[in-house]
């Protein structure tokens, strides 16, 4: 049996049983599952209010309500209003420090990004001996992976360890060895 279609603008008629496939169909399609998808968001976006009150708005509302007072941790907490960041901004040293945070912000961060973006142009555009380049731009991120690697090794050695000799000094009798793997016992 042949179908035909009929393609009219966005929408396509199928001649056979009369179905529109156009966009009024899929509009409504998508309008059914607005709901459920609207509903899956709210889920997940309320699932994350805990930790933001928790995390972050306690503590900034916490901290924003302590410079404004006198509060040492062991008096009283007396309200002394904008006196904190006056006092603050009139010492010398912290204008100082602020002004070389700011130039070497100003100055460090466009840096570091314009030139990791052409040395990550000039890798990807064919230059002669990009492999090699990009194992030597690698090299420090694995070798301090296997630095941790090797101290972790020493550290838990079942024999010589420190951990178990440390925990030998305070009376375990049988420290745990080391983590033993088994082979798998495969069935014939």
């Amino acid at each position: 049996m042949l179908r035909t279609f009929t393609v009219y603008g966005a929408g396509t008629v199928n001649h056979e049983n009369g179905d529109d496939y156009g966009k009024n169909n899929i509009a409504k399609k998508k309008r059914r599952d607005y709901p459920k998808k609207q509903e899956k968001g709210l889920f997940i976006f309320a699932s994350k209010l805990p930790r933001l009150f928790v995390f972050t708005l306690i503590p900034v509302i916490t901290a924003l309500v302590y410079s404004l007072t006198d509060y040492d941790g062991n008096n009283r907490m007396n309200f002394v209003g904008l006196k904190n960041f006056l006092q603050l901004f009139s010492d010398s040293s912290f204008v100082f420090s602020l002004q070389n945070t700011l130039i070497y912000t100003i100055v460090t961060v466009p840096l570091i990004i314009l030139l990791s973006l052409l040395v990550s142009v000039l890798m990807n555009n064919g230059v002669k001996g990009a492999p090699i380049y990009r194992a030597i731009m690698l090299f420090p991120h694995i070798a301090s992976i296997v630095a941790v690697t090797v101290v972790w090794q020493f550290l838990y050695n079942a024999k010589s360890g420190p951990i178990n000799q440390i925990l030998q000094t305070f009376g375990v009798d049988n420290p745990p060895r080391g983590c033993r793997i088994r082979k798998p016992h495969r069935s014939r």
